[in-house]
């Protein structure tokens, strides 16, 4: 659990809300993205299944997405090669995985 708190916390730039165990079997971690209303919440003992790095497709907005990745890459993280193309209906960046 401190691995994820960690990566969310410290390579991402969320803020750590909450980190709190119940007993010995739970534990929740509660991180929020800077600027976001929503939260991303992690733990043991609150769900089975989850191996870490298992979560696909989750998606978080952000006002510049090079500058949210060129912080990324400054915190140490690893990424793939990403492209930005428009999209054709709203002329928004989009990003998608190369």
């Amino acid at each position: 659990m401190d691995r994820a708190k960690g990566f969310y916390a410290d390579q991402f730039g969320f803020h750590l809300d909450h980190d709190t165990r119940i007993n010995e079997e739970l534990r929740v971690v509660q991180l929020t993205p800077p600027g976001s209303g929503c939260s991303v919440v992690v733990g043991t003992g609150i769900g089975e299944g989850m191996r870490p790095g298992s979560l696909k497709g989750l998606q978080l907005v952000v006002p510049d997405v090079h500058a949210a990745r060129a912080q990324l890459a400054a915190n140490g993280s690893r990424s793939a090669r990403y492209e930005w193309p428009k999209d054709r209906v709203s002329g928004r960046a989009v990003m998608g995985r190369t």
